[in-house]
């Protein structure tokens, strides 16, 4: 696998080429592919909005009227077989913009040449995520402000920061996900952060 470029300072992904931009794009596609095509094996509809409004997927249960808006977001793994991470990129606004409508994010990962790994996770679940355990990190570009998440990928867990996301891995059923509930694992209310644990990854 190819070295990755140092990120900048400011903790904003590194920049791109134009022929890196292509790659961008069409793992960025195929991404959103793949995530149709397990919604479609588990019997769920799915449609793409014909203007993109940042929802790049819309999910309806053939027997129930619900429509869940789905984004998408793309990385390729950096590691090996055992262990790996993965990063992603998410407009602060759209993380805290308050619901409704309800977002759910799919954060799909290629590793060994094949999408290895499904992150499905809703908004506001991440959102209480990042201010229980300050999750990843933040960076502004042109004007706009990022949460920069490199979630760290194991057998049996996936972590960023001392909080795990091993309950949202690869999980479809049921859909949609629950809201968060106080009390659950992972889930308190308030917005203390948790200190980060010796060996997390910073981002």
């Amino acid at each position: 696998m190819a070295k990755q470029p140092a990120p900048p300072q400011d903790g904003s992904p590194p920049s791109v080429t134009l022929s890196e931009g292509m790659d961008t794009n069409y793992t960025g596609s195929s991404g959103h592919m793949a995530v149709m095509a397990e919604f479609l094996h588990r019997r769920i509809n799915v449609a793409i909005p014909v203007v993109d409004a940042g929802d790049d997927v819309f999910v309806v249960r053939h027997d129930e009227e619900l429509v869940t808006r789905v984004q998408v977001k793309t990385a390729n793994g950096d590691g090996n077989a055992d262990a790996y991470s993965a990063q992603f990129t998410i407009p602060i606004a759209q993380l805290e913009r308050i619901e409704p409508p309800s977002l759910v994010y799919v954060f799909a990962v290629r590793h060994l040449d094949r999408w290895l790994d499904f992150i499905v996770i809703r908004r506001t679940t991440l959102q209480q995520i990042r201010l229980d355990f300050g999750v990843g990190s933040t960076f502004k570009k042109r004007e706009k402000e990022y949460l920069n998440l490199t979630l760290s990928f194991t057998a049996s867990n996936v972590t960023n920061k001392g909080a795990s996301f091993q309950k949202y891995r690869n999980v479809w059923e049921p859909w949609p996900p629950a809201q968060p509930q106080q009390g659950q694992e992972g889930i308190h209310p308030g917005t203390h952060h948790s200190p980060a644990r010796a060996g997390d990854n910073p981002g």
